[in-house]
């Protein structure tokens, strides 16, 4: 739960799919009331209308009954990887603890909001000099650090990816050259008895296709099991997406027909005279 002040949920553009918004009145001399999210009214009201609906909080003492006025549509409360929770939002003006230790402000601008820091540290100065402003923040800048370790985690895999493809293209260059000078006097003779350098390329283009086939269709089914022990690592990406497993199945082939092709090239334009007298 949190303690909010009324324009709460306008300033964060959270809608409410049912009921009002905290007003003015809800003080501390008036009854106490509170705003539910979705996940809230489904698992105590499932099915019927909460607006109305009372309950308390075991923790207060005199346990008084809060109305609920309100319900809001889901969202993030703490950080952006955490999964649907109930919540209660209370007016701040009603809260049961007077040992407050801090307050956020929301602030909603049509214009920069790094250029509001000046005016919005000025207010608070004119409202009470002694109390301090600190860690004053955009709302991107909050998820750009709620997500640091996510996306350093998503650059340092992307580079390893990149570099283990990398690696795997050298390797595979490698192979094919090896075979291609292992085979240069059978390349001859087919270009004597009348290949075309077409034929020659084919023929070995097809080898480099044939070893990226058999990679894949391994690799394939290991990636299941395999990106089930990522899932923790993952936001907003599905461990199974098949779209980025066609996608990188489909980045592996053309690397492995690209590092194929240099060699294949090379075959193709070989002298058969050349390669018949090759030992």
């Amino acid at each position: 739960m949190t303690a909010v002040s009324p324009g709460y949920f306008a300033a964060l553009g959270i809608p409410l799919a049912a009921g009002r918004e905290f007003r003015e009145g809800d003080n501390a001399a008036a009854a106490r009331v509170a705003v539910v999210n979705q996940t809230f009214a489904q698992v105590y009201f499932a099915g019927q209308n909460p607006i109305g609906r009372q309950f308390y909080f075991t923790a207060d003492a005199k346990r008084l009954p809060v109305e609920i006025v309100g319900v809001a549509r889901d969202g993030k409360y703490a950080d952006v990887r955490e999964q649907r929770q109930r919540f209660v939002f209370c007016p701040y003006a009603q809260q049961y603890s007077s040992n407050i230790g801090g307050m956020t402000y929301y602030v909603r601008a049509s214009q920069d909001p790094e250029s509001l820091a000046g005016a919005l540290r000025q207010a608070v100065r004119e409202a009470d000099p002694s109390l301090p402003v600190y860690n004053m923040k955009t709302m991107e800048r909050q998820i750009d650090e709620d997500v640091f370790a996510d996306r350093m985690v998503s650059a340092l895999s992307a580079f390893f990816g990149l570099l283990a493809t990398v690696l795997a293209a050298i390797g595979l260059y490698g192979v094919m050259s090896y075979s291609v000078t292992r085979r240069t006097r059978e390349i001859g003779i087919r270009m004597a008895l009348g290949a075309s350098r077409r034929d020659v390329l084919s023929i070995v283009l097809r080898e480099v296709a044939l070893l990226a086939a058999i990679g894949i269709a391994i690799a394939a089914p290991l990636s299941f099991p395999l990106a089930s022990l990522a899932k923790s690592m993952l936001y907003g990406v599905a461990p199974h997406d098949a779209t980025v497993l066609a996608g990188a199945a489909a980045l592996l082939a053309f690397t492995a027909v690209a590092a194929g092709y240099i060699p294949a090239a090379r075959a193709a334009r070989v002298d058969p005279l050349i390669a018949l007298r090759y030992d």
